[in-house]
């Protein structure tokens, strides 16, 4: 074989997408090219005695040094041109530069840099790969096997046990049946594998502890463990730039703390009136009188407070431990937040109240008599009067109905973090980069948290006899730890003035579906709220007591 008839065929397999064979010069056994190539020529470079002692640094540089990005084509004419001259082409690691040494400085071999041509082979393998649907498929099914098998290979041994169900989709997981059921879909995971589990979606591990212990490993773990900002960093579309979980911690404490004095307890003493102020406007406004209300239908989610913002001058005039004040990107970010956190979770929250009291007439009349009862003596009875701060705190058992209704349906079904360490759990690792996971939805319905009848509307749950018997962390509507909804308390006075209100002021009643069954959840929203085909009502206006 002539000295050169090799580097002939290289160049040709270069210039081809379809790669011919290649017949190695020192072991004369025919391969296909696509895998012959660095072999051979490492064979070339091991064996050419004569200039082994040469070309050792040269043969290093070219082995190991990385090939700068460059298009194909220009790398095929580079090949083709120091063929022609029969010169030897390398790349410098320290230069990352090109340079030639003709064959009598090196020995009697003509070579090429092994780091282009893999370069050029890995471009038209890809080339020839996406040119043909089926060989796409092949590839990204090969991609998924041989990481699900690196993962394998190289995890903890005592990790959570996996949870699938049939049909199980690779990369997908079982996507299809938590789509569609994921209260259900995690109980079964709970029932089959205990109260720590994996599963899989969109190719992430996803770690649920499902509970009380689980509940306190998850809400109890520092910041550089189990991180928050990481978990929703996709809130970024929402909330915009430098808010909420797209800063450092500091200073995401820093934006909530801003809202501290205006959520506490004492700051509602001072909102008692303001709220039930809007409260009767809003529905004297929108529903209107006893004869213009007889023949309407209204949706319970869309007539929630409309309660205005009115201290946004204290975001306006606040600013950081730093001394620099707030952007109007910032602002505007934290607002939506505020909006998104307390308005929106409190709508939905109160709708399903109404649809529970509306589906199960004991409860509704135990609250109204208690509405009775704190209205003795006064003039008109339930209305028109309104209730001090101390009133609203009496309502025992419109915290009952209250308490039980955030057990069914917590405004967010999970609660998220991203493992940044390893952390073990009941003699379990969970391995660094999984989405560690407590589902409130779920979790509040297990029978061993709640009893036998942990899936029925039963605010007995929730009678101070009741309450000591549950487990730390059994409940957790609001989550936990050093993130636990810092508007809480504001909000649960704020429904039940509101919806007190609109108890004694109106009758309700369901239409249409609504009418033969509870709504049902809908999962496609982010705060899960009842099925709006659902929650049509008719209502008349109380007549005022003599």
């Amino acid at each position: 074989m002539q000295r050169s008839s090799w580097l002939g065929r290289l160049v040709d397999v270069v210039q081809h997408t379809s790669f011919p064979t290649i017949h190695s010069v020192s072991s004369r056994c025919t391969m296909p090219a696509r895998f012959s190539i660095g072999a051979s020529l490492l064979f070339q470079y091991t064996h050419n005695q004569h200039a082994a002692h040469t070309t050792k640094r040269s043969c290093n540089a070219s082995v190991h040094s990385i090939c700068t990005p460059c298009h194909v084509e220009d790398l095929r004419k580079r090949v083709r041109e120091n063929a022609d001259a029969g010169s030897l082409m390398v790349t410098s690691h320290h230069k990352q530069q090109l340079f030639c040494k003709t064959p009598h400085e090196f020995g009697r071999e003509r070579i090429v840099p092994i780091s282009y041509l893999f370069c050029l082979v890995a471009m038209d393998a890809v080339k020839e790969i996406l040119s043909d649907p089926l060989k796409i498929a092949g590839a990204l099914a090969l991609a998924y096997f041989l990481q699900t098998i690196l993962n394998y290979a190289t995890a903890p041994k005592n990790t959570p046990p996996f949870y699938y169900e049939s049909p199980y989709i690779p990369w997908l997981g079982s996507l299809v049946q938590f789509a569609t059921g994921p209260r259900e879909f995690l109980q079964r995971a709970a029932k089959a594998k205990g109260s720590c589990f994996t599963i899989q979606l969109f190719g992430k591990q996803m770690t649920f502890l499902t509970g009380t212990e689980g509940h306190q490993h998850f809400f109890k773990a520092r910041e550089h463990v189990f991180d928050i900002r990481e978990a929703y960093a996709m809130t970024v579309t929402t909330f915009g730039p430098g808010v909420c979980y797209d800063c450092p911690q500091s200073k995401m404490a820093q934006q909530f703390a801003f809202f501290k004095d205006g959520l506490s307890d004492s700051s509602f003493v001072k909102y008692m009136d303001l709220v039930q102020d809007e409260v009767a406007n809003y529905f004297e406004r929108e529903w209107g009188d006893e004869v213009r209300a007889a023949s309407w239908e209204r949706k319970l989610e869309s007539d929630g407070m409309h309660l205005e913002w009115r201290n946004i001058t204290v975001l306006m005039e606040a600013s950081y431990r730093d001394g620099t004040t707030l952007t109007t990107t910032e602002i505007t970010g934290i607002l939506i937040g505020v909006l998104l956190g307390g308005q929106h979770t409190s709508n939905v929250t109160g709708t399903w109240l109404l649809a529970h009291l509306l589906k199960d007439k004991e409860w509704l009349d135990k609250v109204m008599e208690e509405q009775d009862k704190l209205f003795e003596g006064k003039e008109g009875k339930l209305y028109p009067n309104t209730l001090s701060y101390e009133e609203v705190q009496n309502m025992t058992i419109f915290d009952q109905v209250m308490s039980e209704t955030l057990r069914l349906h917590p405004p967010f079904f999970q609660l998220s973090r991203f493992a940044k360490e390893s952390t073990e759990f009941e003699g379990m690792v969970i391995p660094k980069g999984h989405i560690v996971n407590v589902s409130p939805g779920a979790a509040h319905r297990l029978p061993e948290l709640w009893g036998e009848n942990a899936e029925d509307f039963d605010p007995n749950h929730f009678t101070a006899e009741a309450k000591k018997e549950h487990k730390p962390y059994a409940y957790i509507p609001f989550g936990g730890g050093m993130h636990q909804c810092g508007g809480r308390k504001f909000a649960w006075n704020s429904l039940k003035v509101s919806l007190s209100w609109l108890l004694r002021n109106y009758e309700l009643e369901f239409v249409g579906k609504g009418a033969s069954e509870l709504p049902k959840e809908d999962y496609t929203t982010m705060v899960v709220a009842p099925t709006s085909s659902h929650t049509h009502v008719k209502y008349r206006r109380r007549k005022v007591a003599a």
